[in-house]
């Protein structure tokens, strides 16, 4: 698979790749996001988050109510395992509920990378994959900073794995074969979960990335972020 903009992170079983600076992924006046794992999927921008920069990393930054992207998932759905990562600068909440959506796969058993509002910790749910529930099992993040998040749900293992900035946990034991949905809701689902912050970067991929694959990940480009 040919990735554009950066070779150095690992492409196997990749299926979405959306990255706000790389100018082939996001563009100052573009309406969509572009995917650039090699699938072309695209998300629609509604509400007009900005293409900024917070902390001396570029990202798509959420200051309202209503803002977010929408599409549809062109690349081979998870249905045992899953990885999503990201990089995320979250600032003062826009509204008021649990958590802030991330990022939502959905249209079947929909999948949700989010932030706890209350604690402010990396939560996630994967419908149809028992026991179900919202996992939070990683440190408490920084506001104003920026901090990687990866969820990783491994089959074999029965478990699902959270890296908060580059530290593992065990969030919870989960096993299925339920697809994700070909849904994407980046930055809200609902305008009681929207996300108020940057995002640098969304990525997918259809498998479980082991631990060195997630450090390999993270290396490849903390120093956007100054870590």
């Amino acid at each position: 698979m040919s990735i554009a903009y950066n070779t150095a992170i690992v492409t196997s079983g990749l299926i979405l790749y959306l990255d706000a600076a790389n100018p082939k992924s996001a563009q100052a006046g573009w309406s969509v996001w572009n995917d650039v794992s090699g699938y072309n999927s695209t998300v629609t921008m509604s509400g007009s988050p900005s293409l900024t920069t917070l902390g001396g990393a570029t990202c798509y930054r959420f200051t309202a109510v209503g803002q977010k992207f929408t599409g549809t998932l062109l690349g081979p759905q998870p249905t045992t395992d899953m990885t999503m990562e990201t990089w995320i600068y979250p600032e003062t909440e826009l509204s008021a509920d649990d958590r802030a959506c991330l990022l939502l796969l959905n249209g079947a058993s929909g999948a949700y990378m989010s932030l706890n509002k209350t604690n402010v910790q990396l939560s996630n749910y994967w419908y149809g994959h028992p026991s179900e529930g919202y996992w939070e099992s990683g440190a408490s993040i920084s506001r104003n900073t920026w901090n990687s998040f990866s969820s990783v749900w491994n089959n074999s293992t029965s478990s699902c794995y959270q890296y908060v900035n580059g530290v593992k946990t065990t969030a919870g034991p989960t096993v299925g074969n339920s697809a994700t949905g070909s849904g994407i809701n980046i930055g809200e689902e609902g305008a009681s979960r929207q996300f108020a912050g940057g995002l640098a970067f969304i990525r997918v991929y259809n498998r479980s990335l082991s631990d060195v694959e997630i450090a390999q990940n993270y290396n490849a480009l903390r120093g956007r972020y100054g870590v």
